[in-house]
């Protein structure tokens, strides 16, 4: 069993979650297939729980940072070829 079967999470790439707010944004919550149709909008390689389940987790990580109990800061991060990422460094201020 792989870490996100443990976990119960799976890894989502970037274009899945581009593609996911973009489905999220089109399919009204009203739709009663809608955890359905966003799965075939971002391709059909995730299932309707798994795409609910991406939708919970994004709905508590923005209830923690809009209560106030999560902080993030942006830092630079020196990368070998001298290319400059932007890594988002957490601060728990609350449990």
């Amino acid at each position: 069993m792989g870490d996100s079967e443990v976990s119960g999470a799976c890894e989502w790439s970037w274009e899945e979650n581009k593609l996911f707010e973009v489905a999220i944004a089109a399919v009204g919550e009203k739709n009663s297939d809608r955890w359905e149709v966003v799965a075939a909008m971002i391709g059909g390689h995730k299932s309707a729980e798994d795409v609910y389940k991406h939708f919970m987790t994004l709905l508590h990580d923005l209830n923690l940072i809009e209560s106030g109990y999560f902080d993030h800061t942006l830092e630079k991060v020196e990368q070998e070829e001298e290319e400059e990422e932007y890594v988002i460094s957490s601060i728990s201020l609350g449990s």
